[in-house]
């Protein structure tokens, strides 16, 4: 239908979420494993039916990857036949890198009525995960609720910049994106997951999500199994009219006073 407000997005939103989420995981790998702070810089484009993204590092290397597969959506519904409330995405994909490394991506998704102005809904729980030829995981974002680390005075306990610890756990079907009430009396969408890479061990995601006239934001702090934050990402990027990324800058360094 062509005045469906998914159509554009039933393909790019679930290429967008996962090539994100492979731009990240270079320079916090880089971070975490050998404590060097840095930037990639992305182009992306649509070729037949793959989104095509070559990145380049602070050091002039470059590197590509591509993303082919389909999604199929299910927008809610309240007929009698097939009663359901939230909208339904499920994806499968094929991730080739330009080192020869093949792996397959699936991207879940359930979530409230779609917003036309925003272009996402109210809430989701989004699942995604990253497995490669051999069968091994790459990486897994299960979805997750965080919460404030309570101390045996019953008050939150402070990280090194006075902010309230928090500790991840799986959130199971429960709806791990929604827009959550900010200190300054405005609303962020959030969304939170347990990472486990087995290379960075396991980890959890508290991600802002936030739209710009110039572009969209997500900031993630990223924290260890005891809640102490040990990274910040940062990731810029832009998408056409369609909703395909088509530029990103994809940052890690540490948070301050990490180390206090």
């Amino acid at each position: 239908m062509a005045d469906d407000p998914h159509v554009a997005y039933e393909k790019s939103l679930p290429r967008d979420e996962m090539a994100l989420a492979i731009l990240r995981e270079a320079p916090l790998e880089r971070l975490l494993l050998e404590g060097v702070e840095s930037t990639y810089t992305s182009k992306a484009r649509v070729q037949g039916d793959s989104l095509v993204v070559d990145t380049t590092d602070e050091a002039n290397r470059k590197s590509s990857f591509s993303i082919t597969g389909d999604a199929s959506f299910e927008d809610a519904s309240l007929n009698p036949f097939n009663f359901h409330l939230d909208s339904k995405w499920n994806g499968d994909y094929t991730v080739r890198h330009s080192d020869g490394r093949v792996e397959t991506d699936r991207f879940r998704y359930t979530g409230g009525f779609w917003d036309n102005v925003s272009r996402q809904t109210y809430r989701a729980n989004l699942s995604m995960s990253r497995i490669g030829a051999d069968g091994n995981p790459v990486q897994t974002y299960t979805p997750a609720m965080s919460e404030v680390k309570i101390g045996p005075d019953g008050r939150a306990i402070p990280d090194a910049n006075g902010q309230p610890m928090r500790i991840a756990r799986a959130a199971g079907s429960a709806m791990n994106c929604d827009f959550q009430d900010t200190y300054s009396g405005g609303r962020e969408y959030n969304c939170n997951y347990i990472l486990n890479d087995p290379q960075m061990g396991t980890l959890s995601i508290n991600e802002t999500r936030k739209s710009y006239p110039a572009g969209q934001e997500r900031r993630a702090v990223v924290r260890n199994e005891a809640g102490v934050p040990i990274a910040i990402t940062s990731s810029w990027y832009k998408m056409d009219a369609e909703g395909n990324l088509t530029e990103a800058t994809v940052s890690a360094r540490r948070p301050q006073g990490f180390g206090k």
